[in-house]
């Protein structure tokens, strides 16, 4: 939404649209929050501790969706001051439990992610100062022990929001830790598979360098970040994708013209045989989609006026010459405890090679009998997901 207001094609629909989207966002956050001792944190598991990076995301949230629905600003502020006593007064470092571990940080990754929120509301920046002048100090201090791409990158964007001069040095140590093609800059190692860290830490530098009024040096890596996308337009994880779409928004929103009249030529097979897209004014927010019935490749040429996205994806099935049925060696058996109880015993091995990304056994009891709800909770703290579905037989 605020790329198309920067834009000026946020349309009625498009407005409603969002707004119904953010207004149902908004209701699922607060019932994240927690009460009592805890009061303004935020957790994504009900009946939890608090989780530091959820309540900073909480407040990154509520501050660029006040702009478009109605926020009671009271839940930013107590989330702001749960924060605030998170803070070492001395260091200025934030500290505090993640629950999520798909978000491994670093306590400079975490009080980076704090400050980066403070100063995105910029309602707030007065108010919480101190706090925001400790945290970007404490950044710039460890700027020698912070050797990671994504740790540099999210630190020096937050040093650019706070239009701090510790921003250029650490572009200047990310980028030299960057990877660079003709077209593309990323900080993917030799031929790994690109991690959702590489994803953050492309976006993260985007943000810096467009605050830094560095656009020019942005253009490979954001083409890179573009090449990232999955087909459906995100990245590999919500936290990258929010960031992705943030990064690129920001990109766009500096590259927008309004002089928009181009054509897009998807040529395949032969010379002759293309598909053509014109873009205009008219049409530019509208997602279009081609098949191209080709088995030797498509080549994209565009020629006009303005900025267009254009993604190629292609589907092929290979059959898969194990049988996966033979990797799996399972045993049952039952014994009968009374009239009322059945002791179950069921067991799986996995002997094929590598490990399976996701094995399920599928157990359906016999009529009349339901799940011990201990005995379930046993099978959960030894590393087993139970999912049950109760059904009540006759």
């Amino acid at each position: 939404m605020n790329y198309l207001s920067a834009t000026k094609k946020l349309t009625n629909e498009f407005k409603a649209r969002g707004q119904q989207t953010l207004t149902a966002g908004y209701q699922y956050v607060l019932s994240k929050k927690l009460s009592g001792n805890n009061y303004g944190a935020y957790s994504e598991w009900h009946n939890s501790k608090p989780d530091l990076f959820t309540t900073s995301w909480v407040v990154k949230f509520l501050s660029n969706t006040k702009q478009w629905v109605e926020i009671d600003e009271r839940h930013i502020t107590d989330a702001l001051n749960y924060l605030k006593t998170k803070q070492n007064p001395e260091t200025g470092e934030f500290t505090g439990e993640v629950e999520n571990q798909v978000a491994e940080k670093s306590n400079e990754d975490l009080t980076a992610d704090v400050a980066i929120s403070l100063l995105e509301n910029n309602k707030y920046v007065n108010k919480y100062k101190s706090v925001i002048d400790k945290s970007l100090k404490y950044l710039n201090d460890q700027f020698d022990s912070i050797n990671d791409s994504y740790g540099l990158a999210i630190s020096a964007y937050a040093l650019a929001l706070g239009k701090h001069d510790g921003a250029q040095k650490f572009l200047g140590k990310l980028m030299e830790r960057a990877q660079n093609t003709s077209d593309t800059t990323s900080w993917v190692q030799g031929s790994q598979t690109p991690s959702s860290n590489d994803i953050k830490t492309a976006a993260y530098s985007i943000l810096a360098l467009m605050r830094l009024e560095k656009s020019a040096d942005a253009r490979n890596i954001i083409a890179w970040l573009i090449s990232q996308r999955n087909r459906q337009g995100g990245f590999l994880s919500t936290e990258d994708t929010v960031i992705g779409i943030q990064a690129m928004t920001e990109a766009a929103k500096r590259r927008y013209s309004g002089n928009f009249d181009m054509d897009v030529y998807f040529t395949y097979d032969e010379p002759n045989k293309f598909i053509n897209v014109h873009i205009d004014n008219g049409n530019a927010n509208v997602l279009r989609k081609e098949i191209v019935p080709s088995s030797d490749g498509v080549s994209v040429n565009g020629n006009g006026t303005g900025v267009a996205y254009v993604q190629v994806w292609w589907n092929f099935y290979e059959k898969d010459p194990r049988n996966v049925s033979n990797d799996y060696k399972i045993k049952l058996s039952n014994r009968k405890l009374s009239d009322e109880s059945l002791n179950l015993e069921f067991c799986v091995k996995y002997e094929g090679q590598g490990s399976p990304s996701l094995s399920v056994a599928e157990i359906n009891l016999p009529s009349g009998y339901e799940v011990d709800e201990d005995l379930s909770n046993d099978l959960k703290r030894n590393g087993v997901k139970v999912t049950k579905t109760k059904k009540k037989l006759y």
